[in-house]
């Protein structure tokens, strides 16, 4: 008898290779990681979630104003 198709293993989808970092991304990936931080512990040490620190590394779009001063303190 065959599994229902919601409990058969799924292939995960291919890592897609990314550009370099911008400036501004290049900075924060510094600043954390001179920090001894993770993406996931900056992320719950300013209230954000670690999706938002990578679109903040890998683009050119900074973070909101009312993030910075958070960040700040934690960096």
């Amino acid at each position: 008898m065959e599994s229902p198709p919601y409990t058969r293993l799924v292939p995960r989808k291919p890592k897609r290779p990314r550009g370099p970092r911008p400036a501004q991304g290049a900075r924060l990936f510094a600043l954390r990681k001179a920090a001894g931080l993770t993406q996931a512990e900056l992320a719950h040490l300013i209230g954000e979630i670690q999706a938002n620190i990578s679109f903040w590394e890998y683009t050119d779009k900074p973070p909101r104003s009312d993030i910075l001063p958070k960040m700040a303190k934690a960096l």
